[in-house]
């Protein structure tokens, strides 16, 4: 990343299959591979946010077997290369489904990396276009492009405005 430019954020949504949950050992595990990384890692579990570099914090989180973590892409601030790595890494981490966007990261979903993300994901995975979905002609876009499922704060105008 050059001085000036956006930050980069990556969302993956995993469940955890430990039948004991986060414990230490996991934990421990999970906070070595993202001490790798000079990006924030954030772990999410029932709303409860914590540093994935603090193997005190993970473990603070009491997650249990079939937990779901949290991990988005921010589309509009990738490069289409950037967005394949991502999908691969999101899905070889088990995510159920990946996100076009957080809605703060300057853009929203867009058909295009709809697309690109289902060719990239399969088609079993999901994909929750969000951000920018305002009307029903784009929404019904967005899901004969692939996308599984939507996210919006316009629901009202889509089931009822023309369209």
């Amino acid at each position: 990343m050059t001085a000036g430019s956006p930050p980069r954020s990556r969302e993956v949504e995993v469940e955890l299959a430990n039948r004991h949950g986060l414990h230490l050992r996991p934990a421990t595990r999970f906070a070595q591979i993202a001490m790798k990384f000079r990006a924030e890692v954030t772990v999410v579990v029932d709303g409860q946010e914590v540093n994935g570099k603090s193997i005190l914090m993970l473990t603070s989180l009491a997650a249990e077997r079939g937990a779901r973590l949290k991990v988005i892409l921010e589309t509009a601030l990738l490069s289409d290369g950037e967005k394949v790595v991502a999908c691969e890494l999101a899905r070889l981490a088990g995510a159920d489904f990946v996100k076009t966007s957080t809605g703060f990261g300057g853009g929203g979903a867009s058909v295009a990396d709809v697309a690109l993300l289902r060719r990239s994901v399969g088609p079993t995975m999901g994909i929750k276009a969000s951000g920018g979905v305002r009307d029903a002609e784009f929404a019904r876009a967005l899901l004969a492009a692939g996308a599984t499922r939507l996210g919006t704060s316009a629901s009202v105008a889509l089931v009822s405005g023309p369209g």
